[in-house]
């Protein structure tokens, strides 16, 4: 089962996985992606926040193992989501938006890369886990 940036518009992610779990087959496997604090924030451009939740590592590892799941690994990213960013603020176009101003983008998306990367926190977070009674 895999949720990719879902969790976090959830009302109540644990009732969530623990159903995820239920259904699940016991050889099965969970993988979940979702941005983390350190994310860009999503509620500059409106009033009302894009995600519900926000988790880090500690905190998704908890309610994993409270749903019933043993986390194998879990790793982050610093992906931008440039794409998703754009889209929201009424781009229709956004990768015709990148090819045309690639240059510019490059460089910003590098200084971007390197502030984060020097930050030390990732922007979203991937974790892996099976059910625990397996």
């Amino acid at each position: 089962m895999t949720l990719w940036h879902v969790l976090e518009h959830i009302p109540d992610p644990l009732a969530e996985l623990a159903e995820i779990r239920r259904i699940l087959r016991n050889d099965g496997l969970l993988v979940v992606s979702v941005p983390t604090p350190w994310s860009v924030s999503d509620h500059l451009s409106d009033a009302i926040p894009l995600h519900l939740f926000y988790f880090d590592k500690a905190t998704l590892t908890a309610l994993a193992r409270k749903a019933g799941f043993r986390v194998l690994r879990i790793e982050g990213r610093s992906s931008s989501g440039v794409m998703a960013k754009l889209k929201k603020a009424g781009i229709r176009d956004p990768r015709g938006v990148v090819v045309r101003h690639w240059r510019a983008l490059s460089k910003l998306r590098k200084l971007l890369h390197a502030m984060t990367k020097h930050l030390g926190h990732p922007r979203e977070i991937t974790l892996y886990a099976v059910p625990s009674d397996r």
